[in-house]
């Protein structure tokens, strides 16, 4: 996810050294590049979880892995919320 949305914009960035797209763009990118990141720490624990319910009860229902995956994403999205409101800061 992240170096879907994020490498080409951090390209740009790096070159110019200026924003050049509008600040509701640049809000956005950090609110998806923030997203993924704690998406990328929370998804391995529930994949671990994942495993370890099936490792000790092979023959049992895992209908709470979705419940899992759906709090994993919701808390990403929550946590990342508060990096795009932030105000914009002026030199």
């Amino acid at each position: 996810m992240s170096a879907g949305n994020g490498t080409p914009w951090d390209a740009t960035w790096n070159i110019t050294v200026q924003w050049l797209a509008v600040d509701i763009a640049c809000r956005t990118l950090m609110f998806l590049k923030l997203m993924a990141t704690y998406s990328a720490a929370f998804l391995p624990v529930v994949i671990g979880l994942d495993r370890q319910a099936a490792v000790l009860n092979p023959l049992g229902s895992r209908s709470g892995v979705r419940k899992l995956l759906g709090a994993a994403w919701g808390l990403s999205f929550l946590l990342a919320l508060p990096q795009g409101s932030r105000t914009r800061n002026t030199i």
